[in-house]
């Protein structure tokens, strides 16, 4: 599970970096 948070953390990043 940890994995998979971690990945929901860098797709979130890559999101927020995608709307600024």
């Amino acid at each position: 599970m940890a994995l998979v948070s971690t990945a929901n953390v860098k797709c979130t990043e890559i999101q927020l970096v995608r709307t600024e």
